[in-house]
């Protein structure tokens, strides 16, 4: 495989398998497709695959086959991955609009890791 999509790595080597992914086109709230590359989809966890983990991957929008991967971890119990993606270090960002009751507006960012530089 060219792209290394996904990369875990527990310490009690945990099988790891890919349930299911979706390539993202299109987001409510930005108008148009998206200008990178969006992946979703979950991992299972376990020898039994009874946990899964829901991800976001981004490729790089600089050099995708040599950069690194970067991995952002976040999550549990009252904190959405969502926050890192369009709070901290992702490629798209809530408009500066006050909140009115209807869709937020997406606007692209500037400072995404997913436009790193040497």
């Amino acid at each position: 495989m060219r792209n290394l999509y996904f990369l875990v790595l527990f310490p009690l080597s945990i099988l790891i398998l890919v349930d299911a992914s979706l390539h993202v086109k299109y987001l409510p709230g930005l108008e148009g497709p998206l200008p990178f590359e969006l992946e979703t989809g979950y991992v299972s966890v376990g020898e039994s695959g009874d946990v899964e983990l829901f991800y976001y991957f981004v490729k790089s929008e600089r050099n995708p086959d040599k950069d690194p991967l970067m991995i952002w971890l976040t999550g549990g119990p009252g904190c959405s991955s969502i926050c890192g993606f369009l709070f901290a270090n992702g490629p798209l960002a809530f408009k500066g609009n006050e909140y009115n009751g209807t869709l937020p507006p997406l606007e692209l960012t500037s400072f995404s890791w997913t436009k790193a530089r040497d």
